[in-house]
């Protein structure tokens, strides 16, 4: 039976006014902050960066007044330190605050020290100085920087905001040097020794300033011995 379209009927259409808001709700298409802009700014150096990263990414306004700056770094040729240094120092106020963790992969480059004079140890002793003012930082480090730049000593030493440290491949010297370990110091990893052996003793002794404020000890591909030589 063919089907007939002559006279389709009508299909009701029904206009739906727009919802009022309910309970206090916002239009979201006129949203506004929750927080005051000044309030916003105040917490803003207390936040972590996963929280900053959220409410950077609420809204248009929220991500005008928390702009996402970089928070961990790894270098691992001179050319990233470099980049970095002019990375903070192009807006040190809002950038420095935010970087938290800074790692230095530098070891392949240890044969060019001479070659490239102390601009390498400079440019490290540099980035730490700006990081002063951080809550929390982390730092990876090769410990043979220190036998090339002793200022680069002096600077981690002198840290207030140094939480995490892990040096890899470290001499006896730098672990029983005090001068090393920061005040504020939580967790100190050490790796990748692989000639001499720890003295369980001679280390507890040399580590006593730091079991004051140090909660964790970590150590990878280190050898102990119960008495005996370093």
């Amino acid at each position: 039976m063919p089907l007939d379209v002559s006279s389709p009927s009508p299909t009701p259409i029904t206009v739906l006014a727009r919802p009022s808001r309910m309970n206090g709700a916002r239009d979201p298409a006129h949203s506004l902050p929750a927080l005051p802009d000044d309030i916003l700014v105040y917490i803003t150096p207390y936040l972590g960066y996963s929280d900053l990263l959220r409410l950077s990414l609420a809204s248009r306004h929220m991500h005008s007044m928390i702009p996402l700056h970089l928070a961990q770094f790894v270098c691992t040729t001179p050319e990233d330190l470099v980049k970095l240094g002019a990375y903070l120092y192009f807006d040190i106020d809002s950038r420095a605050p935010c970087l938290h963790s800074f790692a230095l992969h530098l070891d392949q480059y240890l044969h060019l020290f001479e070659k490239l004079g102390r601009d390498l140890g400079d440019g490290i002793v540099d980035i730490l100085a700006v990081t002063r003012q951080l809550r929390n930082l982390r730092l990876v480090l090769d410990a043979k920087w220190f036998h090339h730049h002793p200022r680069l000593l002096e600077a981690i030493g002198s840290l207030p905001c140094l939480t995490y440290m892990y040096l890899s491949r470290p001499l006896w010297s730098d672990i029983a040097n005090p001068s090393i370990y920061s005040s504020c110091l939580r967790e100190l990893h050490l790796g990748d020794r692989h000639s001499g052996w720890f003295s369980v003793a001679d280390l507890s002794q040399a580590l006593s300033r730091v079991a004051a404020y140090a909660r964790d000890y970590r150590f990878t591909r280190c050898f102990f011995s119960s008495h005996g030589p370093i």
